[in-house]
Formats: structure tokens, sequence, C-alpha cells
């Protein structure tokens, strides 16, 4: 109970601070505030609003430092409304008039590029900045660079940066000069842009800095000849620090060249790499390389292990992944990693004896009702939850029916108790994948003719369950459906005016599109690919990367997203499958990839 006194305490002080902000009672405001960042200075600095309340009021006050206080906050990133306001009552009180012209019109470009006015804020940028005291703008500089690659003002950028990075020294001057680089990159003017990311990456001690070089110099080489970058990733793959930061960058050029039938290129790429990727990269590459060999693309003795070492370190690499669960099937093993160890565990309290303060709250908020109110908390000060409480945060989520709310936070659990060498139980992995309409599901898809816990697994991943959910493109519901797919169905079904928002209608809809594509492909993985990206596309795919067995046409397919639809749909079927059916993953994989299994 004391922890939810005093996070309470916090809570209703920084609600009285801005009570009496707006009463100006500025001499009050500026002692509790004093008395927060004291109390809590984190919560303090992360609070833009509270650093704009002491700007303010300091100001009202005529005490000295003020100006200070609102050069300090304008350099905060990233532009926000608080920015905006900020600017607003400096006009409004003529306090705009006691700043250089260089630090007003720095005022001016955040608020323009918070408002998406990127060439204004560019034009005030190149003609009125040069001047400025650079160690104002060091912290925002991937803000304002990002800003001229949208107005397209590439060499005006280049060249402020350049100027910038001239009166700097050390990191910042580092971080000047790799905003210069990317710009000038993007120009056409390769060599320069690589000796400038070169210095970045031989003198910056800040390892995402250094990373982020190396991702340009990458990308450069790529944009050149994607051989090119064989050469470059001997050079620095040894040197970058977080791995799965060039999973972007290497996925595109596994892509390229599984479309292009390189295996020997890809074969050389899995040589140079030499296990300093990421494990999603290393398993994907030891699977397109091992399924190469066994269909016959790749002779033995191209400098790669045989197929079956490939195939074992894909599983062991991505044991909980696509990759993974496919090759642990491959080897004939016919159980899931992550669940056989989770048949171990024994299911965690909810709750724990000693609870925080936002943890004492969010569980008040369940406790009455309001669960997504108790689901901010938990998002908020996720750090101060620990994971039983996360835990029976997500269990009170599922109860209400909040299903994506739910998966996130399990997503969270699962994550720490990783991070502290421990599995899941069997009944948490079901939290992770709940069985909402499952009714609904099974019915349908057994009057379609296809498996339920593929359709279940559709639902998923298209909406986590929410009914209500429209996409930015105009899908809706549960299964997604675009209008125009949703009124064919319901013409062929003699449905007349059907709400896509009603749970069952959308299933039925859905369900009925799924079963058409499904009878006319006759394949489980291009069904959800034409699903997903529409079968004139999938038609395109199959002319152009039509040879090659299904697994492998699936790393030739030129759209992320859709890659990553079928791999997040097989793993949610398998789980489905086996916490639902009992089925074996063997099965579910056989089901997706049959002709995998004859070679």
């Amino acid at each position: 109970m004391c922890g939810f006194i005093i996070y309470a305490s916090v809570l209703a002080k920084r609600f009285l601070i801005e009570a009496l902000y707006w009463q100006q009672r500025d001499e009050e405001v500026l002692e509790l505030l004093e008395e927060l960042k004291n109390f809590d200075s984190l919560a303090y600095g992360a609070d833009q609003e509270l650093l704009l309340f002491q700007a303010v009021s300091s100001c009202r006050l005529a005490l000295a430092g003020w100006e200070e206080l609102f050069i300090s906050l304008f350099s905060i990133a990233p532009a926000s409304s608080i920015h905006q306001r900020a600017l607003s009552f400096l006009r409004l009180n003529n306090r705009h008039l006691k700043f250089s012209t260089e630090i007003f019109s720095f005022f001016q470009t955040r608020v323009l590029i918070y408002s998406g006015k990127q060439e204004d804020a560019v034009d005030i940028l190149t003609e009125k900045l040069s001047d400025i005291d650079p160690e104002v703008l060091k912290d925002i500089f991937p803000e304002l660079s990002n800003a001229c690659f949208a107005a397209n003002r590439l060499r005006q950028g280049f060249e402020f940066f350049l100027g910038i990075a001239a009166k700097l020294t050390g990191e910042s001057r580092l971080g000047a000069l790799e905003m210069a680089a990317r710009l000038l990159g993007k120009t056409g003017d390769h060599s320069r842009a690589v000796a400038m990311l070169t210095e970045v990456v031989e003198l910056s001690a800040e390892s995402s800095r250094k990373d982020r070089a190396i991702w340009y110099l990458l990308d450069m080489s790529f944009a050149e000849s994607p051989e090119k970058i064989q050469a470059a990733l001997c050079q620095y793959a040894p040197l970058w620090q977080q791995a799965d930061y060039f999973d972007d960058i290497l996925g595109k050029l596994i892509n390229h060249w599984v479309a292009e039938r390189n295996w020997i290129n890809l074969s050389g790429l899995y040589g140079s790499l030499n296990h300093l990727a990421s494990g999603n990269i290393q398993a994907r590459l030891a699977f397109v390389l091992a399924r190469a060999q066994t269909y016959g693309y790749l002779p033995p003795g191209q400098g790669v292990k045989g197929s079956v070492e490939l195939i074992e370190e894909a599983a062991a690499r991505d044991s909980a992944g696509y990759y993974g669960m496919i090759a642990a099937v491959l080897l004939g093993k016919g159980t899931i990693v992550g669940l056989k160890a989770a048949e171990q565990q024994k299911k965690s309290s909810p709750l724990e004896d000693s609870l925080s303060g936002p943890e004492e709250l969010a569980t008040g908020f369940f406790r009455f009702g309001l669960p997504l109110y108790g689901y901010r908390i938990v998002r908020e000060h996720r750090d101060s939850f620990s994971p039983a409480n996360i835990l029976g945060a997500a269990e009170g989520l599922n109860r209400a029916g909040l299903f994506l709310e739910s998966i996130r936070l399990m997503n969270l659990y699962k994550y720490r108790l990783e991070s502290m060498g421990r599995s899941m139980a069997v009944e948490d992995y079901k939290l992770l994948y709940p069985t909402a309409f499952i009714t609904d599901i099974t019915e349908l898809a057994r009057n379609e003719g296809f498996p339920a816990m593929v359709y279940m697994a559709l639902v998923r991943e298209e909406s986590h369950f929410d009914a209500q959910i429209v996409s930015s493109a105009g899908a809706v519901g549960l299964t997604q459906l675009m209008v125009p797919t949703a009124e064919d169905m319901a013409r062929l079904l003699k449905m007349e005016n059907p709400d896509l928002c009603d749970p069952h209608t959308n299933l039925v809809l859905g369900a009925e599109h799924f079963g058409r594509l499904l009878k006319r492909l006759e394949s489980i993985p291009k069904t959800l690919l034409a699903y997903n990206a529409g079968l004139s596309r999938l038609r395109q795919w199959e002319r152009a990367f039509g040879d090659l067995p299904v697994e492998l046409l699936i790393e030739a397919l030129p759209y992320q997203e859709s890659r990553h639809y079928l791999r997040k749909i097989l793993v949610s079927s398998i789980y489905y499958s086996y916490l639902c059916r009992g089925v074996s993953p063997v099965d579910t994989v056989r089901l997706f990839f049959p002709e995998a299994f004859k070679k």
C-alpha cells in the first residue's frame, strides 16, 4: 500500500503543478517542480510539459536564466506540440525579442518540422542557422537531416551539416559528418560519402553511430551493385556491434540473390558473415543454402557445410521461429523447443505479495473493471512491473476480450522470462495464442474444407481478434477484408449489406474468400500470399519464380511484408495446432510444404 500512496502522491503533485501553471501561480509551480525533480528526476526529465511549465513560469517571473530554459526545451527531440506551445507563448508575450535571430529561427524550424512544413524548415535551416552555436543542434541532427530528405534538399542539407561539422569536435563532429554523408550519398556522390562514413566508423566510440555508419556504407554498396557488398561485409561485419540492426539490408540481399538464383553468391555471403549476423539471418541463410543443395541448385563443395549441417544450424539458431521450426521437422524432430521447455514449467502466480506503486494502481483498475486504464499503466511503467504482475495484467485483458493488448503484454512477459533464463508454461502460451471465436472458426473451416487452425492463425495475425479494427489501407474486421473483396463474397453468398465489423459475418466472408483461393491454388502458402498481396500479384510471382519449390519461392518474393506474413501464420498455425488439438509440428509443416518432404 505504501508504494501506491507514493505513486499516487507523485501523480497528484503533477496534476497540481499543471493547475497552478494555468492560474499563473508561478512561484508555487517552481517550488513543486523542484520537489518533483528531487523525488523522481527521471520522470521529470521525460515529461516535456513539465519543462515547458518551468521555462514559462521562470519567464513570467523574469528569473535569471529563463532564456536558457527555452533553448534547452527546443533542443529536445523529437519536435512536438510542446515546442509549438512554447513558441506561441513567446510570440504572444513579445518574449521572442529577447533571443538572437539565429536562436529564434531555430525555434521556428522545430515548430515547422512538427507541423509537416519541411521545405520551410529547411529554408530557415540553410539560410539562417549556419552561424548558430552547433552545440544547440547536436541532439537533433537526425531530425534536421530527415527534414532535408523529406524536402528533397539533399545538397543544401549536406553543405549545412558539413559546415556544422567543421565547428565541432569529437563525437558531435562525427554526428554532423554522419548526417552530411547520408545526404551526400543520396545525391549519387558515393565515393565522397564513403570516405566520410569510413571516418565515422574508424573514429566513433558510440556503438550506435558506428553501426549506423556501417549500415549506410552497406546500403550504398548495394545500391551500386549487390556484388560490391560482399567486400564491404568482409571489411565491416567484424566491426558492427548490434547484429540484428543489419537484418533488413542482409535480408534484402538474400532476397535479391535467391530471386537471381545466384546460389554461389549466397554461399559467399554465408562465408563473409562468418556467424557475425543475427540468429535470424544466419538461420535463413543456412536454411536457403540447405534447400538449394537438396534440390541440386548448389553442388556440394562450394565452400559451405553439407545440407544436414546447415539444417541443424537453422534449427539451433531460430529454434522458436519459422526457419528453426521447419528445420527441426526436416531433421525429424516432432517437438517445439519452446513448448518442450514450457511443459516443465509450473503456472506462475499472477500476483506477488509486494507491489510497486504502479503495480498497485494497475491492479485497482483491473479490479474495478477498467482494464484499458490498467494496461496503460503497465505499458508506461513496464520496468516497474515484475513478470508475475505482467502476466496477471495479461490475464485480466484476456478475460475482458482485449486480446491485442493481452498478446502485447504476453510478448513482454515472454521476453522478461527469457532474459532471466526461464520459459513460459504451456498455459501461458494459451494467452499468447488466444482462442477467441474458435467455435465459428472451426465450423466455417470445416464447411469450406480447410484446416481450422490455419484460419485461427490467420485471424490472430490479421486482427488480433479485434472485430472493429480498420487498417490504414481500408481492410476491415477480424479477417481484414478489403471492401470490394467482401462485397464480391457477399454476392456469391447472397448476403445483403454485410456488416464487416460483425464478427460472424466477417468470419463467414473471410472463410469464403480463403476457401475459394485454396481450391484454386491448391497450396496453403500460395493461398496465404494471395490473401495478403492479391491473386494477380501472386501470378506475377509465379511467372517470375515458379520454377523454384515453394519454400524457396517465398524467399525470392520482393515484398518483405508478404514473406513476413506467411512466416507468422505458419508459426501461429504450429502453436494453435499443438495447443488446441495436440497436433505435432511435423504434421502442420507438412501441411504447408508437402513437396519439401519428398526430397
